[in-house]
């Protein structure tokens, strides 16, 4: 979508400095010429990666939303793009930091500082539960030599079938082992979701619905507006 490569492209520019891109692509059967994405996003690297699911373990074998095979086979796309870059930094020095992103994300304004952050996840628009709030998995800043656990933990956990029988809710707690979620800072970025047909701006309100989650995160309502302006721009671009 126009609109999403172009707020992503203002978002790489907040960040400051050299920012390389690396792009795990999952193929899910839509066509999809990554020499095109490449050149359209001015990626580093990119990376297709298969859409199955990774095999049962144990009890779990459903693969509905944030059921623990799907949340499963997720971390395990975390991990591919990892590799993408620990292969990238083998021929040259190691990066200070990486800042992993999902792909359908519109951001309502620049990317706040990442200088000094040790591990870091994005504030509310996953959830607006504060106990909660410590485990977006929408946005996750590291420095370099804190990245490894959250992309890595997981899918080894699974590839072991060494997983917990009952999955924690949410499910994001298990990136985050050894409690280590109770230190990551809570990043003031200005964003919410893309969906098909439309910008998810539900998400940035204050509003009795559970999705909304300005009122417990009131910088996020300050955007409200502006993404409704967005919505309408991204509606016209796809004829809705």
């Amino acid at each position: 979508r126009p609109l999403v490569v172009s707020r992503f492209r203002d978002m790489r520019r907040s960040l400051g400095g050299a920012v390389d891109l690396f792009m795990l692509v999952v193929d899910d059967g839509t066509p999809i010429d990554l020499r095109n994405v490449k050149e359209l996003y001015a990626a580093t690297a990119v990376r297709r990666a298969s859409a199955a699911y990774q095999k049962s373990c144990g009890p779990h074998t459903a693969t509905g939303h944030d059921e623990p095979r799907r949340f499963a086979t997720q971390a395990s796309h975390f991990r591919d793009a990892y590799e993408l870059v620990v292969a990238w930094e083998r021929k040259r020095d190691p990066y200070d930091a990486i800042v992993k992103v999902r792909p359908d994300l519109v951001y309502l304004g620049p990317f706040p500082s990442i200088a000094g952050v040790t591990r870091a996840v994005a504030l509310g628009v996953m959830t607006r539960r504060r106990p909660h709030l410590n485990k977006n998995d929408h946005i996750f800043v590291c420095r370099r030599d804190a990245c490894e656990t959250y992309f890595t933990h997981l899918a080894r956990l699974w590839d072991a079938c060494n997983v917990p029988e009952k999955f924690p809710i949410p499910p994001q707690k298990l990136l985050f082992p050894n409690n280590s979620e109770l230190s990551n800072e809570l990043l003031p970025v200005p964003y919410t979701i893309a969906r098909p047909l439309c910008i998810e701006c539900v998400r940035v309100a204050c509003c009795d619905a559970p999705v909304c989650t300005g009122c417990a995160v009131p910088f996020l309502a300050g955007h409200y507006e502006s993404c409704l302006v967005l919505d309408d721009e991204y509606r016209r671009e796809q004829g809705t």
